[in-house]
């Protein structure tokens, strides 16, 4: 394989990482591509209020969320003075378990979960699902139920269509006198969908039903909605029992998966459960900081943001090199553009960041010509080199120390703050064009020398953009594709845009 293809494949597979890693990073952990996006979080509010029994010690025992589809709880929080809690896990279930030893009049205690939209998050779990036995119906109930099953199968191709069959048909207004007979003593919502799971029992459907809330704005104060699913052997497919929809409603935020026993209460009075959702705007990256401490994939763990501050503020300098030194590679290799130094004007443009640009660019020009004239004359005296190069280097640090001085007496203050590395880089600036004005006159070094502010100058303007800030700190992987792209840089040898004007009257 030649070098060629190897540069390419090397640059393809980098650029594929490093954008693979980014599209999943975003769609997948939901971090946002823009700064201080704000994202919708909600609060759900269970509360319990009871009249306790002043001989006996009340136990309260609430299911709670477990299997969430679409939505990620945040932080859950338990208001229970006094009482004692117990969190329990079995199955596909999780319930929590308060108790105290004496309580005496009313009482209330409050569970609170803030969750957020995650499309996609966590799907129902299958495992090995086994078809249920066949109840022992009472016998009119018996024969009833089977001619229905009968007349669904007879209308449907298999388990979804036969779910949706015999859903018409027990949710259908008005009801049958056979439906009538089957639901009897089915009141509510949730009792007529329990009624349909132990129906589909008979014909060995496995079935179970789902309680949640749908979170809206407009309705503050909900009670749990139920829906029934079905397994049809190879995943759950879930149906609103009054419609026959499949689906998961949008805005469902699943309680409880097989069990409608949510409250259980002991040596207590008029227990009652209620409801509420609250929505509010949070900052997206307040949210991905309290999914990170729950996380449990590798790439949601890792993260610059866990850093310290001190750690952060470097990292969010530092990635910016490789983006300006791309920037640089592409100004010399394609553009043509001539500057002192290969990557010299990638950190000039850093180290206006602190400065500040125009005062950036006034100490750049001030001290080059300063520096400049002073070096000449240090070519007078014949010192050696690196001696030569220390003297430029403490006059550049004087020259900047009297400005600095001036500017502060002026009252102004922009540009004060100087970092140590473009002293030393302007120093060996002004030590390389005091070559190149003895070798090739002072119009090359003008020539560099605008060069070099120019390719500064649009460092400057890509790496101060807050998107690019954002993007490469929070999407450090992109750098494999800057990375891909200085290597397929590196082979381009054709002409550079600043040389078409030299070979144009060749062409005429």
């Amino acid at each position: 394989m030649g070098n060629r293809i190897k540069i390419y494949v090397i640059s393809a597979v980098l650029v594929a990482i490093g954008l693979g890693i980014f599209f999943y990073k975003h769609f997948e952990l939901y971090i946002p591509l823009v700064p201080h996006e704000q994202v919708t979080a909600w609060t759900i509010d269970a509360q319990v209020d009871f009249t306790a029994d002043a001989n006996l010690p009340p136990n309260v025992q609430l299911a709670l969320p477990y299997q969430t589809p679409n939505f990620r709880v945040l932080d859950e929080t338990f208001a229970s003075p006094g009482y004692g809690t117990a969190e329990t896990t079995a199955g596909a279930s999780r319930t929590l378990l308060w108790s105290k030893r004496r309580a005496r009049g009313d009482q209330s205690l409050l569970y609170r979960a803030v969750v957020v939209s995650r499309t996609g998050e966590a799907a129902f779990s299958a495992g090995t699902v086994l078809p249920p036995p066949v109840p022992d119906y009472p016998e009119h109930f018996r024969y009833t139920a089977m001619a229905l099953l009968d007349e669904a199968r007879a209308q449907s191709a298999d388990i979804q269509t036969f779910a949706v069959q015999l859903l018409a048909r027990l949710f259908q207004e008005p009801m049958r006198e056979d439906v009538k007979f089957l639901m009897d003593g089915a009141r509510t919502e949730t009792e007529k969908t329990e009624r349909a799971v132990y129906i589909l029992a008979g014909a060995r459907i496995p079935a179970r039903v789902l309680l949640g809330l749908t979170l809206d704005k407009s309705n503050r104060y909900q009670q749990l909605e139920p829906l029934l699913q079905v397994h049809n052997g190879e995943a759950w497919l879930t149906f609103d029992p009054e419609t026959g929809t499949q689906g998961l409603p949008e805005n469902f935020f699943t309680w409880t998966v097989g069990t409608t026993n949510v409250l259980d209460t002991d040596h207590v009075y008029r227990p009652r459960l209620a409801f509420s959702v609250t929505s509010n705007i949070y900052d997206a990256d307040h949210v991905l900081a309290q999914e990170r401490e729950k996380a449990t994939n590798v790439l949601e763990k890792i993260s610059l943001t866990n850093l310290p501050v001190n750690l952060q503020n470097v990292y969010r300098l530092l990635l910016l090199v490789p983006l300006g030194a791309l920037v640089i590679v592409i100004l010399r290799n394609i553009v043509g553009l001539s500057t002192t130094g290969t990557f010299s004007p990638a950190l000039l443009a850093l180290s206006f960041r602190e400065t500040g640009f125009l005062a950036g660019v006034l100490l750049f020009v001030s001290v080059i010509g300063i520096g400049l004239t002073m070096r000449l004359y240090l070519e007078k005296l014949q010192l050696l080199v690196v001696p030569r190069i220390a003297a430029v280097v403490c006059i550049v640090i004087m020259m900047i120390m009297v400005l600095s001085l001036m500017s502060h007496g002026a009252g102004f203050q922009t540009g004060l703050s100087v970092a140590l590395f473009p002293i030393v880089i302007l120093a060996w600036m002004i030590e390389r064009m005091s070559i190149v004005w003895e070798e090739e006159g002072p119009r090359a070094v003008f020539s560099e020398g605008v060069g070099t502010l120019i390719a500064a100058s649009l460092v400057y303007a890509v790496i101060m953009q807050p998107q690019v800030q954002y993007l490469v700190f929070y999407f450090p992987e992109l750098l494999l594709v800057v990375l891909g792209c200085m290597i397929l840089l590196g082979r381009y040898t054709g002409y550079r845009l600043m040389e078409l004007r030299r070979f144009r009257s060749l062409g005429d």
